[in-house]
């Protein structure tokens, strides 16, 4: 992972303030002298927080995603007619998913998660660059394995239980968070996943408020217990499930207008927008401009996923949508465009253990 000094961070914000300021003015606002000044801009120019000459910030970064990686174990049981089980491992977890479509659409894409320095590690690194991510703020660590997140299913594909080893995410804190004021401040929009721990989860969002950086959150179904409703104040935009809008208003989301009924009392606490998926249905957004809801279409001849939206397409979905956002589509055009993409991915397989082999 990139690391960058106080005294580095301190230049680049003066020059993001002032690009046409000179090194003598620079080094004086600073109290360096210019050798001194020139050595930190070429520092800063090495790490790719500038471009080169002419102090061309690196704005590439186009979003940035933020939440945990996982090796994902996904075992079925033995219930069936032939008693058979099956074990399937591949990356995973909704940072994955967002940073890897995202970046599908063309849309400059950074991911900053934690990994472990195992061969895991290294494999889901390696899909992500292939996959045009960049994984310069992935911090590898030696200390913990790579997450990993294990979930038994029946025949149905129902999830029975799940447990996941998230220890290394404990590091994402302190120094590993130095470039984040510098990364935030860059990117067009802010994607986090709400798997990251809380502390980290409230001082990203307090960064880009400070850098006025519209900001998606994608609320796990797992991940709402560390929630407050006052961390919705000022988000652009929140993506859940029924289930999760449903547990934070203490209603029940039964279909597509039970659906716009808690997106719009998740308005009124300061969400902007609030895009709720139910899965059997489709999609409702609610925010002041206006409402929108999208049923979905079946996904036929894919087992386990017939006219709904499966749990592992919802993070594909949210990429859809932010995709389609950054490329200037209305709200109806960018949920139809991660229902596409959700259902597309779905069907592409002839069953849901191949989703995992997708990844």
């Amino acid at each position: 992972m990139v690391k960058i000094t106080e005294r580095e961070k301190e230049i680049l914000k003066i020059l993001q303030n002032d690009p046409m300021i000179s090194q003598e003015d620079l080094a004086e606002l600073v109290g360096i002298t210019r050798s001194a000044t020139a050595v930190h801009i070429s520092n800063l120019i090495k790490k790719g927080f500038i471009l080169g000459r002419g102090y061309v910030f690196n704005d590439k970064t186009g979003v940035l995603v933020l939440g945990p990686v996982y090796v994902e174990v996904r075992a079925l049981t033995g219930d069936g007619d032939d008693g058979s089980a099956k074990i399937d491992i591949a990356p995973g977890g909704a940072a994955y998913l967002l940073a890897r479509h995202l970046a599908g659409q063309g849309i400059p894409t950074s991911l900053m998660s934690v990994m472990g320095r195992d061969d895991w590690g290294e494999i889901i690194a390696a899909k992500l660059k292939k996959n045009n991510v960049d994984t310069k703020f992935l911090l590898v660590q030696k200390e913990y394995p790579t997450p990993r997140r294990v979930t038994l299913v029946d025949e149905g594909n129902n999830k029975i239980t799940e447990i996941s080893d998230r220890r290394a995410l404990e590091l994402l804190t302190g120094d590993n968070l130095q470039t984040m004021g510098v990364m935030v401040g860059n990117c067009r929009m802010l994607v986090m996943d709400t798997g990251i721990p809380v502390g980290v989860f409230r001082y990203v969002l307090g960064l880009a408020k400070e850098a006025e950086v519209p900001v998606c959150v994608r609320i796990s179904d797992e991940n709402t217990s560390q929630l407050r409703l006052d961390d919705l104040n000022g988000l652009f935009m929140v993506i859940m499930t029924g289930v999760v809008a449903g547990g934070l208003t203490n209603s029940q989301v039964r279909d597509l207008d039970d659906g716009i009924k808690t997106g719009k009392i998740l308005n009124s606490l300061g969400a902007e927008t609030v895009v709720t998926v139910l899965p059997d249905q489709g999609v409702v957004l609610t925010g002041a401009r206006e409402t929108v809801s999208v049923p979905i279409l079946p996904v036929k001849g894919v087992k386990g996923v017939e006219g709904k939206i499966h749990e592992l397409s919802v993070d594909v979905l949210t990429a859809g949508v932010v995709s389609g956002i950054l490329h200037g589509y209305d709200y109806r055009q960018a949920i139809r465009l991660g229902l596409g993409m959700a259902t597309h991915w779905v069907g592409k397989s002839r069953n849901l253990a191949e989703l995992q082999e997708k990844q």
